[in-house]
């Protein structure tokens, strides 16, 4: 019995691992989703729906419309904030690599200082 509850254990745990690194997969999926592709996919979608919609009344929108754009555009701004992340970090990370490249280098002159070399 003992090693039943064992093994069910170790199940569990491999369960959670699974399910852990299925997530991950999805958000990594997700993230790569994110382009300006995707971001122009959408906005051409939207823009055929607008067109191609049609009112009872041309001079009222209604709420059913109006929740029928804010559903359009969440995916957009979704998009978008993936696109400035990302930029974001690529910025930070280049910025990092300048500094390191615009430290002045200090001379390996020893135990002489700037202010020794002054002959005058």
């Amino acid at each position: 019995m003992a090693s039943l509850t064992a093994q069910m254990e170790v199940l569990q745990q491999q369960q959670a691992i699974l399910a852990d690194k299925i997530k991950e997969e999805e958000e990594k999926k997700r993230q790569e989703g994110l382009t300006i592709e995707r971001l122009e996919l959408l906005n051409s979608q939207q823009k055929e729906k607008i067109f191609k919609y049609k009112s009872k009344n041309a001079k009222y929108r209604g709420v059913f419309e109006l929740q029928e754009a804010n559903l359009m555009t969440k995916p957009r701004f979704d998009v978008i904030l993936g696109i400035l992340k990302a930029q974001d970090a690529r910025i930070r990370e280049l910025e990092g690599i300048i500094k390191k490249l615009n430290k002045p280098k200090k001379l390996g002159l020893g135990p002489h200082v700037d202010a020794d070399w002054n002959y005058a």
